[in-house]
């Protein structure tokens, strides 16, 4: 759709000062961090304020009707653009400044970012570059385990249109070939949440982004990296991923009040944001001003926010680890060389994230209930779904957030009644110790 700057004015003159200012314009110059919190918003253009403002429009004037007819027409064909030709917003569902501010920082939370697009949710960024992208007809296989959601629209919505969807456990790499060297030309999509949701087990992405390649090389590679963040870098990891995908409401957002969803595409596959977003404007799922505007505030303090609930959860985790009401606990850090996701995760991940999965001693859904209750009942750790936020969540994935997933599928994952996620907040780990102890102590 068509792109402006967040002016009053969007003419050639705003790029020239935009362009004369040289403001971070070398992408490779400086961190993601520091694009973060200067890219995509110039003062000049308002008044010199140093946050940007919200534009609650729902449509947008145009000073003569040849301006409308142009606009609709960059809209819809910007390869029509002039050079230097800016197009002029329309209506809200198809763009409004807001969007394009968080966009153009959400590129540099990405190393090798080409474009990105805002959704209303996670699920509507997953869904609608699915319905964009995916070729009627072909085949989308994707890891098992999943969030529930995902798993939901991949096997019963999509399959309703024509595409066939196939599961497959890809830290299983043998296995993993063997399905899509099946799919042979009908593999449209390869689609990985890595580490996988709630289990943390973890998939080589360029081992099996690159065969995926081989068998197709029109197959386009999707990674959900909203778990790991900016511990994990797809487009660096490997050259055959074209999309990340991100729940924003997690991290990116990281204060339990908004919810939103991230596309962003590998540079030199910028031309995908164009169905991306048509379909975007289709469908309505285009974030709203007020929910950019909040995303935009908040990635502010992504990196910082990220590793200092990693710093938290590592406590945690290993207090967890050694307490013998509990027979198992998933957390990267404390992976062993003999466990099957040790080698993926020191090779592509730079810190272990803040989410911990465990296991208490009984398979039993009633007594994890219990405790689910007992550590809620302090009202510091709360019991809700999401995850990443800066207050700690507990949940029961098998009765909550995979609740859609077929109970043998969830056993497959090693999704039982006693497996609990924790996502640690910002609060001083010591005292959510004191908190899980209490409430393991009465089992």
């Amino acid at each position: 759709m068509s792109k402006t700057k967040n002016d009053k004015t969007k003419n050639d003159k705003t790029k020239k000062v935009n362009k004369s200012e040289n403001v971070c314009t070398n992408h490779t110059e400086f961190s993601s961090e520091t694009l973060l919190l200067h890219k995509g918003f110039d003062p000049a253009l308002s008044v010199g304020s140093i946050a940007s403002p919200i534009y609650p429009n729902s449509t947008y004037v145009f000073p003569s009707a040849k301006a409308g007819e142009r606009a609709f027409e960059l809209a819809f064909f910007p390869e029509k653009a002039k050079k230097g030709e800016v197009g002029s917003l329309i209506y809200s569902r198809v763009n409004h400044p807001n969007a394009e501010i968080v966009e153009d920082r959400l590129v540099h939370i990405e190393p090798e970012g080409g474009a990105a697009a805002t959704f209303g949710s996670g699920m509507s960024a997953i869904s609608t570059t699915i319905l964009a992208l995916l070729p009627r007809g072909k085949s989308v296989v994707y890891s098992n385990p999943i969030y529930g959601g995902t798993d939901f629209f991949l096997k019963e919505n999509l399959t309703t249109l024509g595409c066939s969807s196939i599961e497959v456990e890809t830290d299983n790499i043998t296995k993993t070939k063997k399905v899509l060297q099946s799919c042979g030309d009908k593999l449209g999509m390869l689609f990985i949440e890595t580490p996988g949701n709630p289990t943390l087990v973890m998939t080589d992405i360029d081992e099996v982004a690159s065969f995926a390649k081989k068998i197709n090389p029109n197959c386009l590679v999707m990674i959900d990296n909203t778990f790991m963040g900016i511990f994990q870098s797809p487009f660096k990891i490997s050259p055959h991923v074209d999309i990340i995908v991100y729940s924003a409401t997690k991290f990116m957002g990281g204060h339990a009040q908004m919810v939103a969803g991230a596309t962003i595409v590998r540079k030199g596959k910028e031309h995908l944001i164009k169905d991306i977003k048509g379909w975007r404007t289709s469908l309505g799922t285009i974030a709203s001003p007020f929910v950019c505007w909040e995303l935009e505030n908040s990635i502010k303090t992504y990196g910082i926010r990220m590793r200092g609930q990693s710093a938290r959860a590592e406590i945690v985790a290993q207090f967890l680890s050694k307490h013998k009401k509990i027979s198992s606990v998933r957390y990267p850090s404390l992976l062993k060389a003999s466990d099957s996701s040790y080698n993926i995760f020191k090779k592509q991940c730079s810190g272990p994230g803040s989410v911990i999965t465990f296991d208490l001693l009984e398979d039993n859904r009633e007594k994890t209930f219990k405790f689910l209750d007992d550590v809620a009942s302090d009202h510091i750790i709360s019991l809700a779904v999401s995850l990443g936020g800066v207050e700690t969540l507990i949940e029961h994935p098998a009765s909550m957030t995979h609740s859609e997933v077929p109970e043998s599928v969830r056993r497959k994952a090693k999704i039982t009644e006693a497996t609990v996620r924790l996502s640690v907040g910002l609060e001083d780990p010591n005292d959510l110790i004191k908190i899980l102890d209490r409430a393991l102590s009465k089992l």
